[in-house]
């Protein structure tokens, strides 16, 4: 009965899913919270790391040398497996019966709005053969990728509690490993690029973006979310809300102000192709 009921309050959105992208400390969460906000978008809980593997099964279907292998060995015909394979997305993003407390929630906190949802929102990594895959499962899936400065990302890590443990040299590697991961959602038609300090300064300007690429109408909610909630600030603080966020953020001082001189040695060595690649200037 509930899987039922689920299925009924999901069927206007359900095909449609909106994949946000990026690299830890690279302004993601912000931007998803953002994205919920919006009347015709509905965030699903947190994010969900199975999406990338899920989308591996179909891609085996659908490139490489062996893809004809699994269509012939496989006793479930591609559309019918596809079918189970979107509703495990679904599901693994949502919760049980697919999905249905966080639909009911979402229906039973404003019915006006839910009644606008025409998308569905869940943070992933996926690769890019996976992300062609998810493409195939959900043909008018949309993806938004955010991209963050180096330097700022790298310091980030340092100040929060869950990575603070780790070599400098490696918080560095793993900036150089995202953008490179990520690199093929730059220039997809199937994707809108944000950059995180945009983001901040520019919101209106970035989610106008957004929503003509999910082709929905613009709304003050996403930029007005940003504007004034301070999301995990460098992880020492909790959320702040009702605040200048680019006030609070102009003053803070650079963040490669307390590097080393080695540290900033290694941070040229390691991230600086890379960041020129992306566009971003050196700033010591």
């Amino acid at each position: 009965m509930r899987e039922a009921l689920a299925r009924l309050l999901s069927r206007r959105f359900l095909q449609r899913p909106v994949f946000q992208v990026g690299a830890s400390r690279s302004g993601t969460i912000v931007l998803y919270k953002a994205l919920g906000t919006h009347p015709a978008i509905l965030a699903m809980p947190g994010e969900n790391p199975l999406v990338d593997p899920l989308a591996g099964l179909a891609a085996s279907f659908e490139f490489g040398d062996e893809a004809w292998y699994f269509r012939e060995s496989v006793r479930l015909d591609p559309p019918r497996l596809y079918a189970k394979l979107r509703e495990l997305v679904f599901e693994t993003t949502g919760g049980p019966h697919m999905g249905f407390r966080t639909l009911a929630k979402a229906l039973a906190s404003d019915p006006v709005d839910y009644a606008a949802k025409r998308h569905w929102c869940v943070k992933c990594f996926p690769l890019e053969v996976s992300a062609r895959a998810l493409c195939a499962l959900y043909p008018e899936a949309r993806f938004v990728y955010i991209v963050r400065n180096g330097v700022d990302v790298v310091q980030s890590r340092t100040k929060f509690p869950v990575f603070s443990g780790q070599p400098f040299e490696q918080h560095c590697e793993f900036w150089v490993q995202a953008a490179r991961k990520f690199d093929y959602l730059r220039q997809w038609d199937r994707c809108v690029e944000v950059r995180q300090e945009q983001l901040l300064t520019e919101p209106e300007a970035v989610f106008a973006r957004i929503c003509g690429h999910l082709g929905v109408d613009d709304h003050p909610a996403p930029a007005q979310y940003v504007r004034t909630t301070l999301v995990h600030s460098r992880g020492d603080v909790s959320t702040q809300v009702g605040v200048d966020v680019r006030k609070s953020l102009t003053e803070r001082a650079p963040s490669h102000e307390g590097w080393t001189h080695g540290q900033r040695e290694t941070f040229r060595r390691i991230c600086g192709p890379d960041m020129e690649r992306l566009g971003y200037a050196m700033s010591f």
